[in-house]
């Protein structure tokens, strides 16, 4: 592991990381704060008149967006420290599903689905971890911005005896990719971020997805 030159880089790792434990104790606090007031009401000589089943949905929905908060919090967290080092060596299947993630509310507003890497198995990979993310990001945002609306993206990752890879795979109900994957500056800029981190990014060979392969290590 080689640790940062980049003294910008590093003090952004730092704060962001910070802000973001601070911000997990507060969806704590309101978590707690949430649960003990689901208590009290139940405690409340009153209780039987209050409308109980309106109130736990009200609790409910406290408790599931803290949950959501402290996912994209965690999310967050990870992407910073992206920025403590130069080189490491990484799971591709950890990095790929923190991109999906950090895109999902993009896809929505495409109206595309978005499903993440259901492998488990590790498909190492040494890299640049804020190169890595970029270059994803890039390719994902690809198939976002060029696949009709409604389409369905997935990611998958591979570990491979030949070296990881990482296929975007999409189904649109047509036949076959719209004609303008592979061309444009798009495409370029994203081949180019892939190739800073050593891999290849070409089209899958039946024209429904994106394939990104890197050498063995």
């Amino acid at each position: 592991m080689k640790l940062s030159a980049n003294p910008e880089a590093a003090f952004l790792s730092e704060v962001t990381a910070g802000a973001t434990h601070e911000l997990r104790n507060v969806l704590a606090i309101i978590k707690e704060s949430g649960g003990l007031m689901g208590d009290l009401v139940r405690l409340h000589p009153d209780a039987e008149s209050l409308d109980q089943g309106r109130f736990g949905r009200a609790v409910d929905r406290v408790e599931a967006q803290v949950r959501r908060g402290a996912e994209i919090l965690t999310k967050l967290n990870r992407l910073s420290h992206s920025l403590d080092v130069d080189r490491a060596t990484l799971d591709l299947r950890e990095e790929a599903d923190l991109i999906v993630f950090l895109t999902e509310r993009r896809a929505r507003n495409r109206r595309h689905t978005l499903e993440g890497p259901e492998s488990s198995a590790d498909a190492p990979l040494t890299a640049s971890p804020i190169h890595l993310q970029m270059a994803l990001y890039a390719v994902l945002n690809l198939c976002i911005d060029e696949l009709p609306e409604g389409s369905n993206i997935s990611v998958g990752v591979d570990g491979g005896s030949r070296g990881p890879s990482v296929l975007f795979k999409w189904d649109t109900g047509a036949d076959q990719a719209p004609s303008t994957f592979g061309e444009g500056t798009s495409w370029g800029e994203a081949q180019a971020l892939v190739a800073v981190v050593g891999g290849r990014m070409e089209p899958s060979p039946e024209r429904q997805g994106i394939m990104i392969s890197f050498g063995a290590i």
